[in-house]
C-alpha cells in the first residue's frame, strides 16, 4: 500500500492531492507505526529525532505566524520601507 501511494497518489498535484488527502492520508501514517516498532532500536532511534524535529519546527512555526507575518499571514513584517535588506 505504501508503495503504491508514492508512485500514484503522491505525485498529484496540489488541488487534487488536497480533495483526496483525507482519504488517503492513513496509508503513509499506518506504514511509519509499523516499520517504527520493528524492533526496540529502531523506535528509540526514529522517536527520539522525530522528538528533536519536532520541538524546533514547532517553535519556528510559531514564531513566524506570530511575529513576521501578517495580514493573516499573506504578507511580511515590513519595519522600514523600501529597504529589504534592514527587514
Amino acid at each position: 500500500a505504501t508503495l503504491w501511494w508514492l508512485v500514484y497518489y503522491y505525485p498529484l498535484d496540489k488541488i487534487t492531492y488536497n480533495l483526496h488527502h483525507s482519504y488517503f492520508a492513513i496509508i503513509p501514517l499506518t506504514s511509519y507505526i509499523f516499520f517504527r516498532n520493528i524492533t526496540p532500536g529502531v523506535r528509540a532511534q526514529v522517536s527520539m529525532s522525530l522528538h528533536d524535529l519536532g520541538k524546533t519546527t514547532l517553535e519556528t512555526y510559531l514564531l513566524q505566524h506570530h511575529i513576521w507575518l501578517t495580514s493573516n499571514a499573506k504578507t511580511l513584517l515590513t519595519i522600514v520601507p523600501d529597504h529589504p535588506w534592514i527587514n
